[in-house]
């Protein structure tokens, strides 16, 4: 994987809208779950409408745990990151990565926010991309 699709996956990570809309279909599948639960304990359903919704209670929880696996690995990801970042000597350093990932700038607007020029800026990420990769044995 290069810096730059790396940096890429990172980014999206850091990003939380991700996560927000993964624990909505938690919060949303659970309500489901009281529910097909529910219809299933009812004596006045047919054996055969059981069935089904035992079935689909089954889906939906195999479901659950899928993006709740997925929402503790983008975790995992985001905080060692973080760490790496929040731990950085070089304040200009961490002053681009904070405000790529942190606040999810644009190029154009680190750029203006630290005065460099482009090639200044994307040339010190990538170092630290780099460095984190390289730290981390990603390859």
């Amino acid at each position: 994987m290069s810096e730059k699709e790396y940096a890429l996956y990172l980014y999206n990570a850091m990003q939380t809208r991700r996560i927000k809309s993964l624990t909505k279909c938690i919060d949303l599948g659970q309500q489901l779950n009281k529910e097909v639960s529910a219809i299933a304990g009812s004596r006045f359903v047919s054996e055969e409408v059981r069935q089904k919704c035992l079935q689909f209670h089954a889906e939906v929880v195999r479901s659950l745990d899928a993006e709740l696996e997925v929402i503790t690995q983008i975790n995992t990801v985001v905080m060692a990151f973080a760490e790496y970042i929040e731990a950085l000597p070089d304040t200009f350093d961490k002053e681009i990565m904070v405000s790529r990932y942190f606040h999810g700038y644009q190029w154009s607007e680190i750029e203006k926010l630290t005065g460099k020029s482009e090639r200044t800026v994307l040339r010190r990420h990538k170092k630290r991309i780099r460095e984190y990769m390289v730290l981390n044995n990603i390859t």
